[in-house]
């Protein structure tokens, strides 16, 4: 341009112009405005503008304009146009009803290369709601609700196509909001006679309607495209251009498609403010009410809504002197919305606490009784809920209305009561932390000195201190900052937690978190774990509590062994059901596997469920039932739980009974019954089974918990020697039932040489010809040494030796030794196998008639010894090696009974007191919860028995710690608690691995190592976990595959 001047006037045509800079005929015209680059940033300059009656905004530039013109906007032109579906999730995806929702009949793919093609593909579709871009994607959504919610996806755009202004042939009119400013001032002098006066302000604005400018209004259609025909004589095609193109007459029979000038868009904007004694809480990205202040003196008063004309009541206080001279403030009420334009004045009694007290067509009294306030929740709904400050009158109130509309002037109606005489009642105030206020309330409604009442729930307020000597009143809520809050002090905000933290503060909801009680891991599993079980510590049938069910047949038998013979159905070697002439089974003999339960239930005699066969789902029965002098109670349909039985009680497996019909049999379902043995209370002699204390050591985990009971038995046994002999064998088997055998006839294929350990048996060579094979000289030399050292019938060898084969005999010192499989004569206790065994128990049974000497049948391959079950039930139960001598407490968990022990004199008399410790979340299971979660048992490895329907049954067992976790995650009270354990369990990782069905119980109680210590010292932490044996298998050498398959 040729001067400044002209640079200037190209500013002044420029409504974004903000400046110019000017150099030399170069003119610079500069539009940026810092701040305002969106319109909601246009509408909060709206908001903090306490005159603004609406805005207006165009894109180019970022152009804003916050009117304060009294009469409103006075006329605007609105558009369709794109807008991201939501400004603050950054790249987005486009979701329907929910974060979850893309379902595909929400939207179709159009074509196009760009977001622009993508936009175009929009505007030329009538149904179109938005869009979703995404690398030459182009989603065009046309979900009839629109899009609700999006998904924070990288390089992802969701935009609304919305309408923000396009008016039509009709006229809106947008009234303004009549504002009301109540001003009072009160001063109090203290004499014998105490004077309060009131003095009240009122001022009063009523806004003439404004009109918008009519003009015309296009729905989103399959408008014309650029430069495209849009009107004209005999023209029957759509009138509307694509957006940024206007329909422009050109003649009476051609109007075309033109680019269309920018223009600005217009909102009406709503004040944010909040009359005294209520602040603006917000609720959603839509919607934000005033709610009262705790500690607020002033009442503040309702507005009236929109009505068929404009309405407003203005609040008036009134001072009413009474005889003696003493000045008292009357209660200011206001008069609700009505459906006319005249407000009714009511002289009705005052409404109770949390009454409805206003609202649309609402016809009743507009006050409240001492202690409340009428609150304006909506439109159609006004309650009275507590004032924290209130004073106590009597006699009539005094209403003044106020009714204004567009034509003729305002007219005033004022009704006065008889003067008011007050009354001084001496009231005990309530003390710190008790109850103060809430729904049918009738107690004191002050508290002591320095604490004041803290609102909390429309039910319930409480005395709390303050730091202050002002009442306590919270900051305005902002529900988004909660939430931000919750995120991180727990695992997310509920609404229950929302509601729990409004108003309370965030100090003081840490310290009520830090009082909680904590929430073990284990102690939540241990209640939830019942799993059935034929082993010692089911509980009887004759014991309060004991599970009865309709059914033969449980989840928790599938996989096991089912016998029918003689008239009756066993499983496992348990009876289940007498088998009447009429049933479908009575004529079966049969040995094999229950494979699966649902309507039927299949069979097979392969233990891997090969073939099967479907066969009706047998019910109990019995010939001879007993029920008698037993009460029961429905557990749920089909179960039945003993409640009380007579002392004398003799009932058999099977039973009858009519609580649930006529006539019904159940079968016992023995469940494994935990005993609490916790830190705060350790089990006595009463409480634990069999008349025993639980023998947890000292420790300084436990140590504060010890105490000295009498009738215990001794903490530890003796240590006495035991021969593993048949006679020992044979007494495991008389006092505590166990199968306890030793193996022979195990077939070895593999040469002694290498790393592994091999096994010689010395030869009986009376019996047997003894003729040494031969071996090289060096060979011979290193197997003579090597076994030289050993003593005893059976030795175990490690020789690197070159070339010597399997079952090989070598001479040493006049003696024959022949190489034998590595396990050949070990002891195990066979009893879990005994139910499990392919060919039904009395297979594994009957070696208690043959010495307790197993022979492997010579018709079983080897690798039946190396399969998964014998790695399961057999091979970890191994005792010793035959003919050695071995000390009782060497012995595993399940022979070291009080009867065995007592049998082999490891266990003394003992009539005095000894140590008795708890454990820290070591409680008992509740019954009526069932069976949620797998828990090892020796008769039932592989738990997967469950009182609940589990998706995948088979995974649940290795998953227990995890839903544990989930679980308190979820539901747990102590959330800030529980969020600093799972911190911490980060730092202190051990291998997930080790946390399987049989270590869920040792995993929870390390985890709640953390929980426990959650808010304590650290020290205490680290000592907790170097002592812990969870993480002292983690850091061990076991299963260090670093070094699988290497020599040495």
């Amino acid at each position: 341009l040729a001067s400044l001047e002209d640079c200037k006037g190209a500013c002044a045509q420029n409504a974004s112009c903000r400046g110019v800079e000017y150099s030399r005929g170069r003119c610079e015209v500069w539009t940026r405005h810092q701040g305002v680059q969106t319109v909601d940033a246009c509408k909060y300059l709206c908001y903090a503008e306490p005159q603004c009656q609406g805005i207006q905004y165009m894109d180019d530039g970022g152009y804003c304009k916050v009117w304060i013109r009294p009469a409103g906007i006075g006329a605007t032109s609105l558009r369709l146009e794109f807008v991201l579906a939501d400004p603050s999730a950054g790249d987005a995806a486009c979701r329907g009803s929910h974060a979850s929702d893309n379902n595909p009949a929400n939207y179709f793919l159009a074509g196009g290369t760009s977001i622009e093609d993508c936009k175009q593909s929009c505007r030329e579709e009538p149904l179109c709601k938005g869009i979703e871009y995404s690398s030459g994607r182009c989603e065009v959504w046309t979900k009839p609700e629109g899009i609700q919610a999006v998904k924070s996806l990288g390089g992802f755009t969701c935009l609304r196509y919305s309408i923000a202004g396009m008016s039509s042939t009709t006229t809106p009119v947008m009234t303004t909001a009549t504002t009301t400013t109540v001003t009072t001032t009160t001063t109090t002098t203290t004499t014998s006679t105490t004077t309060m006066a009131t003095t009240t302000t009122t001022t009063q604005t009523t806004m003439a309607p404004t009109t918008l400018a009519p003009t015309t209004t296009t729905e989103a259609k399959n408008c014309r495209g650029k430069y495209a025909q849009c009107g004209g004589k005999n023209y029957n095609g759509e009138k509307c251009c694509i957006y940024g193109w206007d329909c422009v007459f050109v003649n009476d029979f051609y109007s075309q498609c033109k680019p269309a000038q920018l223009q600005a868009r217009s909102f009406a904007v709503r004040s944010r403010c909040c009359e005294s004694g209520l602040f603006c809480k917000f609720d959603n990205d839509f919607y934000s009410d005033c709610r009262p202040t705790e500690g607020s003196t002033v009442a503040p008063s309702t507005t009236s809504g929109p009505t068929s004309a404009t309405s407003s009541t203005a609040a008036t206080t009134t001072a009413a002197t009474t005889p003696t001279g003493t000045t008292t403030t009357l209660a200011t009420t206001t008069a609700a919305p009505q459906s006319t334009t005249a407000a009714s004045t009511s002289n009705s009694p005052c409404q109770k606490g949390y009454a409805q007290c206003g609202g649309s067509n609402y016809q009743g009294s507009t006050c409240c009784e001492d202690g409340f306030v009428c609150k304006a929740s909506t439109d159609s709904y006004s309650q009275c809920l507590p004032n924290v400050t209130t004073t106590a009158y009597t006699g009539p109130s005094t209403t003044t209305t106020q009714t204004t509309t567009t034509t003729p002037p305002p007219t005033t109606t004022t009704t006065a009561g008889p003067p008011t005489t007050v009354s001084t009642t001496t009231v005990q105030c309530k003390r710190r932390y008790d109850k103060y206020g809430g729904m049918n309330w009738k107690g004191a409604t002050c508290c002591e000195p320095g604490w004041w009442c803290v609102y909390q729930s429309p039910c319930y307020s409480q005395c709390k201190t303050t730091t202050t000597t002002t009442p306590y009143a919270p900051s305005p809520g902002d529900q988004r900052a909660d939430a931000q809050f919750l995120m991180q002090g727990s695992f997310g905000p509920t609404r229950a937690s929302m509601m729990e933290i409004d108003g309370v503060g965030y100090d003081e909801w840490i310290h009520t978190q830090i009082a909680l009680p904590a929430s073990l891991h284990r102690a939540f599993y241990r209640k939830r774990a019942a799993p059935q079980t034929s082993a010692d510590g089911a509980l009887e049938k004759c014991s309060v509590g004991s599970r009865w069910r309709s059914t033969a047949l449980s989840k928790a038998d599938v996989g096991k062994n089912i016998s029918v013979q003689a008239g009756q159905l066993s499983v496992a070697g348990r009876l289940r059901t007498e088998l009447s002439t009429s049933s479908t089974w009575a004529a079966m003999s049969y040995e094999g596997y229950i494979c699966e339960l649902a309507n039927n239930v299949m069979l097979s005699q392969d233990a891997d469920c090969a073939n099967t066969q479907s066969r009706q789902m047998p019910l109990p029965w019995t010939a001879a039932p007993t029920a008698a002098g037993a009460t029961f109670e429905v557990l749920r349909p089909g179960t039945l739980v003993l409640k009380e039985a007579q002392a004398n009680c003799q009932l058999t497996d099977i039973i009858q009974s009519d609580v649930e019909n006529a006539g019904t049999f159940y079968v016992h379902e023995p469940r494994l019954v935990l005993v609490e043995n916790t830190l705060e209370a350790p089990a006595s002699s009463e409480t634990w089974l069999g008349g025993q204390c639980p023998s947890v050591p000292r420790s300084f985990v436990n140590e504060a918990s010890c105490k000295l009971l009498p009738g215990c038995a001794p903490l530890e046994m003796r240590g006495v020697q035991l021969d593993l002999n048949v006679s020992t064998l044979e007494k495991f088997f008389q006092v505590s039932g166990r199968y306890v055998y030793a193996v022979t006839d195990l077939l070895t294929t593999e040469p002694p040489c290498g790393v592994q350990q091999s096994r010689w048996k010395r030869l009986d060579c009376s019996a047997v010809t003894c003729t040494a094979t031969a071996l090289s000289s060096s060979d011979a030399s290193l197997m003579h040494a090597a076994l030289a050292e050993e003593e005893g019938w059976l030795r175990d060898v490690n020789v690197d030796c070159a070339s010597v084969p399997a079952d090989a005999i070598v001479e040493v010192n006049g003696e024959f030794f022949q190489h034998v499989h590595p396990q050949e004569y070990n002891v195990y206790d066979f009893t879990n196998w005994v139910s499990e065994h392919p060919g039904g128990p009395d297979k594994i049974r009957q070696w208690t008639s043959k010495g307790f000497i197993l022979k492997y049948p010579a018709s079983h391959p080897m690798g039946r010894w190396a399969s998964t079950k014998a790695l399961t039930y057999i091979r970890p139960n191994f005792v010793g090696r035959f003919g050695d001598s071995m000390s009782f407490l060497g012995l595993p968990q399940t022979l070291q009974t009080f009867p065995l022990a007592t049998a082999f004199g490891a266990l003394e008399s003992f009539n005095g007191f000894a140590e008795v410790c708890g454990s820290a979340g070591e409680v008992a299971n509740d019954l009526d919860l069932g069976h949620q979660y797998s828990f090892h048992v020796p008769d039932h490895p592989v738990d997967t028995g469950f009182d609940v329907d589990y998706d995948t049954p088979a995974e649940v067992p290795d998953l227990g710690r995890a839903s544990t976790w989930t679980m308190l995650a979820l539901e747990a009270p102590d959330q800030l608690r529980q969020r600093m354990a799972w911190a911490l369990a980060q730092i202190f990782v051990v291998a997930p691995d080790d946390a399987t069905a049989r270590h869920t119980e040792m995993f929870v109680n390390y985890y709640d190592i953390f929980v426990r210590h959650a808010f304590g010292n650290f020290g205490d932490i680290l000592r907790e976990v170097t002592y812990s044996p969870v993480m002292g298998d983690y850091l061990t050498y076991k299963r260090n595959r670093a070094f699988e398959g290497l020599p040495g």
